[in-house]
């Protein structure tokens, strides 16, 4: 058909050790990296263990587009008790999502 149309970039929530991932719209799915963007990992259960420096991206239905990637770097704050994992859209480098966790 021809016609060229976006694909959003995932949400992500941090819940323990595991992100969840989330799309505006239903139906698409979503991929990681662990490797700079060298390769991806289908996610295929909307939820991932949460590992250093995680790159996510949604992929469309027909697996032919893709969003742009979202980068997930953990920071460990200096009092070491808590975990603030940060999403940033690294091609406008732009904060995308601040999530808080506290780990017990």
């Amino acid at each position: 058909m021809g016609i060229k149309y976006r694909v959003p970039v995932p949400g992500a929530r941090v819940s323990g050790d595991v992100v969840q991932v989330n799309s505006a719209f239903p139906g698409l799915g979503f991929q990681y990296s662990l490797d700079n963007q060298q390769s991806w990992l289908n996610v295929t259960s909307q939820e991932v263990h949460l590992k250093p420096n995680m790159y996510f991206r949604t992929r469309s239905s027909d697996g032919y587009r893709y969003s742009r990637s979202v980068f997930l770097r953990n920071v460990i704050s200096s009092d070491g008790d808590h975990m603030k994992p940060i999403c940033i859209n690294i091609f406008t480098a732009t904060i995308f999502c601040v999530l808080k966790i506290v780990l017990y």
